[in-house]
């Protein structure tokens, strides 16, 4: 699933979402993003506050003027993915 963000007159950029995260120092709830890079090579993993999105006509929307190389990045050592099988972002938005 890819996360949009509206930048000013129909601008979106676009992001492959990972994998739902909760933090391991305050239990905030995240998106893992991936940008950057060419088919994979070169790409950062970043967090993305799930606070910071919205469902919004069935599409993910990314709410702030933030640019994602100013997210933190992703670390294995920080988070620990809490997606269960079958489960959706879309769930996660909607408090389910």
């Amino acid at each position: 699933r890819d996360v949009e963000r509206s930048r000013g007159l129909g601008d979106v950029y676009k992001r492959q979402i990972e994998e739902v995260v909760k933090s391991n120092q305050n239990e905030e709830l995240a998106l893992v993003v991936e940008s950057g890079g060419v088919m994979g090579v070169g790409s950062r993993k970043s967090v993305l506050p799930l606070s910071e999105v919205s469902l919004e006509n069935d599409e993910i929307v990314w709410s702030s003027e933030k640019k994602v190389e100013q997210l933190p990045e992703y670390s294995d050592s920080q988070f620990v993915s809490i997606q269960q099988k079958g489960q959706t972002i879309e769930d996660f938005l909607s408090g389910e």
